[in-house]
């Protein structure tokens, strides 16, 4: 029997663009589905480590983690029952108030950007504090990566730009000097 295009029936067209399956799309789900999905993600994650248990149970057998658990757990043959517990219950603890933490502060600074820019420092503040001329100020706060010729009382005396700075940074336009391209020397050393 042959393949007939005729045959299959077309679908009607779609009023959206439909979703990627392979993609990720969280975002657009639910908060109770997505703590399903991520359920069911946690119980497949835990059945690989099943999967790899006896590998690792070799590995630490081989390291001599066994002789640990010995001393820790087995002291004279006997199971201690406190430490048994107490050690897991511990790191169970210790996990649970970190994801706790993590979560209030998600809630808490969720749509806030607290970053913000910092004032840029005056020219004649760059000038003043390092002993430098207004230029060499202005191609040091212009600049990005550059090297400082500095003089034998530890001022700078001359820049020279390897990358050019900021050029788009509007707060910074209009006061770059042409010290940021060509080296600016005061004095001859």
């Amino acid at each position: 029997m042959k393949f007939d295009s005729r045959q299959i029936k077309s679908r009607p067209a779609r009023s959206r663009p439909a979703r990627s399956r392979s993609i990720d799309n969280s975002d657009t789900l639910s908060r109770s589905h997505r703590v399903f999905w991520g359920g069911v993600t946690g119980v497949f994650w835990l059945l690989y480590l099943y999967l790899w248990l006896p590998l690792i149970t070799l590995a630490m057998w081989l390291l001599g983690v066994n002789n640990a658990m010995v001393e820790l757990y087995l002291p004279e043959g006997k199971v201690d029952a406190y430490l048994l517990v107490t050690v897991p219950l511990i790191a169970l603890v210790c996990a649970v108030v970190l994801a706790v933490w993590a979560e209030y502060n998600l809630l808490r600074f969720r749509g806030e950007d607290r970053r913000v820019g910092s004032e840029l420092v005056g020219i004649e503040m760059i000038a003043r504090t390092l002993g430098a001329s207004g230029e060499v100020a202005a191609a040091m706060r212009g600049g990005k990566q550059m090297t400082l010729t500095m003089s034998d009382e530890a001022m700078p005396m001359a820049v020279r730009e390897h990358a050019t700075g900021p050029a788009f940074d509007k707060r910074l336009s209009g006061q770059r000097s042409a010290a940021v391209m060509q080296p600016v020397v005061l004095k001859t050393l």
